[in-house]
């Protein structure tokens, strides 16, 4: 379930830890070159980021800023340490992010910029550094897109959870008419006590697992060995990333039981517990509305996986009775950013409250089994 927080990677710390040397070409100001003697950063997962600048600029430098963003993601964040004032840099800058939380497996990307006494700026070349739980041995398994990260199990153990990713996309590619191309990481923790020290404070304990679409990351738990679990978790995962990139828009995003719903009913093993919840809400009158499932999901355990459960049911509902190319209509709808309620009008002909009437309708009638 995603939470409501996306060989050895010795060889990415090595690159990101080198000096450089060459001199940064201008900017369209005209400034002379800055000359750079060392440019590295150091990772500290989860504590943050330590990045280190030593330089000579041609001139006094009056203001300096680090900037730096995850790779894929469309925010560039900003720090800005003391200026030195004079033509000599030498900083060091940490960057915290146990608040702004960066997951394990992502590259960062940054570069400094340098404004001079005459209002001029040069810039250091944009480098990448790895931001990984090095707590951990890593060792890495991959193919085409997907790269699969690893400390425990055998190598099959990583082969079976590589499959299991590459067969979730292509099986929701094929069924949608999308293609997948954007690299893809998972992150897989050998338990749920590491797995719990890799997230941000505050996370909800029921959480085994989340995606991040927009880094092309995905983080689990999975003990080595269990066969289900990667079936299950990691099959569920993959489609919430490549749900994100098939209805990408800079407007609206699928609603959370679309979401869920979707990535629960394409998984390889069907969550065994959403028959029992689902028949008992139904017995005790207590089915929440899809309306309301158009809303984050609770925290309490009990409620979330219902919503879960009737998020899974809806979309079996629709794909069941309608067709999966009702489903990806309202995929292509959502891709143009439209709003919930017009979304489900244009692709199934319901008003929201209509879909929540038939689906209710069909459930009563043990359609779901």
């Amino acid at each position: 379930m995603a939470s409501s927080v996306r060989g050895r990677v010795s060889l990415a710390l090595l690159l990101a830890l080198l000096a450089l040397a060459a001199p940064v070409l201008p900017q369209s100001t005209g400034a002379a070159p800055l000359t750079v003697h060392a440019n590295r950063a150091e990772p500290d997962f989860p504590n943050g980021i330590t990045f280190h600048l030593h330089a000579d600029a041609p001139q006094p430098v009056v203001r300096l800023e680090l900037r730096y963003y995850p790779a894929h993601s469309l925010v560039t964040r900003v720090a800005r340490p003391p200026a030195p004032g004079d033509r000599r840099v030498e900083v060091s800058h940490t960057v915290e992010l146990r608040l702004t939380y960066l997951p394990p497996g992502v590259d960062v990307h940054y570069r400094w910029r340098l404004t001079l006494a005459d209002g001029s700026i040069v810039e250091t070349p944009e480098q990448t550094v790895f931001y990984m739980d090095e707590r951990h041995p890593w060792q890495t398994l991959q193919s085409g897109l997907v790269t699969v990260y690893y400390y425990a199990g055998n190598p099959s153990f990583a082969q079976e959870a590589l499959d299991t990713t590459l067969r979730a996309i292509r099986r929701f590619d094929q069924a949608f008419g999308v293609t997948t191309d954007q690299p893809l990481r998972v992150v897989i923790y050998a338990n749920e006590r590491d797995f719990a020290a890799a997230l941000p404070a505050g996370s909800d304990d029921w959480v085994g697992g989340f995606a991040e679409p927009e880094l092309g990351l995905i983080v689990v738990a999975i003990r080595p060995g269990d066969r289900g679990e990667i079936a299950r978790m990691l099959s569920h995962e993959v489609i919430h990333v490549v749900l994100d990139q098939a209805t990408a828009n800079p407007f609206n995003a699928p609603p959370p039981w679309l979401n869920e719903g979707i990535a629960s009913y394409y998984q390889d093993v069907r969550d065994e517990r959403f028959p029992a919840v689902l028949q008992r809400a139904v017995r005790s009158g207590q089915l929440d509305t899809v309306r309301a499932l158009n809303s984050p999901f609770p925290a309490d355990p009990a409620a979330a996986i219902l919503a879960y459960a009737e998020s899974e049911s809806i979309v079996r509902f629709i794909i069941e009775t309608k067709g999966e190319r009702a489903m990806a209509d309202l995929l292509a709808v959502f891709r143009e950013g439209v709003a919930y309620e017009a979304a489900v009008q244009r692709a199934l002909g319901l008003t929201l409250d209509q879909l929540d009437q038939e689906w209710k309708a069909w459930l009563s009638a043990g359609q779901s089994a």
